[in-house]
C-alpha cells in the first residue's frame, strides 16, 4: 500500500560557489559603499525559489527537492544550493 502524500513547501537558496567571481555581488557592495555603507566588505548574490511538492514524509520531499536542484535549477559546476522543507500549517 502506498502511503498518502503530503503537501510540502521548499524553499531554495542558490549561491556560486566561493571560488566563483560574483560580479552582481560586487556591484551591489559598490551601490551600498556609494551609499554610505562602507562597513560592508562582501555581497554574494543569489537566487532564492519556493516550490510547493507533495511526497510521502519530508525526507522523501527533500531527496526530490535535492535533485530538482542537481537536475536542473543549479548549475552545480559553478554554483552551490541550500533546501529547507516544510510542511504546510493548516489554515
Amino acid at each position: 500500500m502506498t502511503a498518502a502524500k503530503r503537501q510540502f513547501h521548499a524553499d531554495v537558496f542558490i549561491t556560486l560557489k566561493r571560488l566563483v567571481n560574483d560580479p552582481e555581488g560586487i556591484e551591489i557592495r559598490n551601490g551600498l559603499h556609494n551609499l554610505g555603507y562602507d562597513d560592508v566588505s562582501e555581497v554574494r548574490a543569489g537566487k532564492y525559489m519556493q516550490l510547493q511538492v507533495e511526497a510521502a514524509n519530508e525526507d522523501e520531499a527533500l531527496a526530490s527537492v535535492n535533485e530538482m536542484c542537481e537536475r536542473l535549477l543549479c548549475n552545480t559546476v559553478i554554483e552551490e544550493f541550500r533546501v529547507s522543507i516544510l510542511e504546510p500549517q493548516a489554515t
